[in-house]
């Protein structure tokens, strides 16, 4: 079954992501999180990237295609916009917030999975 299929198929009630890192790298990074979250309120992948990246067209060797490249001098733009959708979906802990937690435990449980995605799509 492809991804598109079950991702289709998915709908969950609560959904939860963990990161190692804030999700903040790049708005490309958070689109994918945020359409698995919740693919309603997200507009298409390049609605989205025109709207939070700055862009160039660049004509390709060899052809005459033109292709997006990213300014690297100032790649994002609409980033309040950003972290204000983000706010609504997730929420972020630093070192500092977690001191004096006790340590990790690990409980490690394996699982079959391959039944995990038995979908039905019609």
């Amino acid at each position: 079954m492809a991804f598109f299929e079950i991702y289709e198929a998915y709908d969950p009630s609560y959904c939860c992501f963990l990161t190692g890192t804030p999700v903040s790298e790049t708005p490309l990074n958070a689109y994918s999180l945020m359409l698995l979250m919740n693919k309603n309120i997200i507009p298409a992948k390049t609605r989205f990237s025109n709207h939070f990246c700055n862009y160039f067209m660049v004509k390709r060797k060899g052809s005459n295609q033109r292709i997006p490249v990213l300014n690297k001098s100032n790649p994002y733009k609409n980033l309040d916009q950003l972290a204000f959708l983000m706010k609504t979906y997730s929420f972020r802990k630093t070192h500092k917030d977690v001191e004096g937690f006790p340590k990790i435990i690990s409980d490690v449980k394996e699982i079959e999975m391959e039944n995990l995605f038995n979908v039905n799509i019609c």
